[in-house]
């Protein structure tokens, strides 16, 4: 199979919430360490509610009382730990950890990975001199405010694993307190053919305009909001019914994942990728012997 670490990403399981199966549960006593110090008010199962708006929050910034450790109740195969929204601070250069655990104990670690949560996202040349931006590269505060930065984690191969530890590094933070939406540990699949070149990424308005008798126009405004619109030819049948096929059965339209368009391209990271449900379901074409035409049409969860 050919390298598909810079195929486009797309997370459509999410093992961290509850199912009709397993239930992922937070911080029990098992664990020794990395319980942290989160609100009772804002506990950390809010991070498997669906709806942004319900967040989890810490009681201080202290890195000890801004983590925490999941049991997802048996042993997964995880590429993908993202966290899409947050209230950490550009200006403070915050970091995050990802480790994964095999037991409850903590003991036997299977992979560990720190990132900065805001890299450079700007090219060199796209700034004036002067510019906030120029020398590190990294977004303003006001730029970080017109769509989500995630925490992205990505493995190259499945790291089988039950327990996720996730660390929080923003001892700075202003706010106080460190708050976070939603938590999505994840298989990830990168299809073994890319999507074909002619792919759309697009931003969606829901403003509702009225025109006054004099001609005013009046802006009920709403959030904005990505789409991407994107097909493959030729995918391999058994591929595209095990990945496609069934992510589209288990999810429907409202079921959520995360999409990274290009996850091999730092710079346009949060450009590029957000948590999405399915805007409609495309039918798989017999496109030849053996092969699949997919096509898939996402939109951004933003509330």
């Amino acid at each position: 199979m050919a390298n598909t670490s810079s195929n486009i990403l797309i997370a459509m399981k999410n093992y961290a919430d509850v199912n009709a199966f397993f239930a992922p549960v937070f911080n029990t006593s098992a664990y020794p360490n990395g319980l942290g110090l989160w609100s009772a008010d804002t506990p950390l199962t809010n991070l498997q509610n669906r709806f942004l708006s319900i967040k989890s929050r810490t009681l201080d910034c202290v890195p000890d009382s801004t983590q925490f450790v999941i049991d997802l109740g048996t042993t997964r195969d995880i590429e993908v730990v993202v966290i899409p929204t947050h209230n950490l601070l550009t200006a403070t250069s915050p970091t995050a950890t990802v480790t994964l655990y095999a037991d409850a104990a903590l003991t036997q670690m299977v992979a560990s990975k720190s990132i900065s949560v805001y890299p450079s996202v700007y090219s060199w040349g796209s700034l004036a001199w002067g510019s906030s931006s120029w020398w590190a590269g990294t977004v303003s505060p006001e730029d970080a405010s017109a769509y989500p930065q995630p925490i992205l984690f990505i493995w190259p191969t499945p790291q089988l694993a039950r327990y996720v530890k996730v660390q929080i590094n923003d001892p700075a933070n202003a706010v106080g307190y460190i708050e976070l939406s939603r938590l999505f540990v994840c298989p990830g699949y990168q299809p073994s053919v890319n999507i074909k070149y002619g792919a759309q990424l697009a931003v969606a308005d829901d403003t509702i305009v009225t025109r006054s008798m004099g001609g005013a126009d009046y802006y009920d405004q709403r959030p904005h909001r990505r789409t991407m619109v994107m097909s493959i030819d030729y995918l391999p049948q058994n591929e595209a019914f095990s990945q496609i096929f069934d992510a589209e059965i288990r999810m429907g339209t409202s079921g959520q994942g995360f999409v990274a368009m290009f996850p091999a391209d730092g710079t346009n990271l949060a450009r590029t990728s957000f948590l999405f449900t399915f805007a409609k379901l495309d039918p798989l074409t017999a496109a030849a012997y053996g092969v699949s035409g997919v096509s898939l049409a996402l939109q951004e969860v933003v509330a």
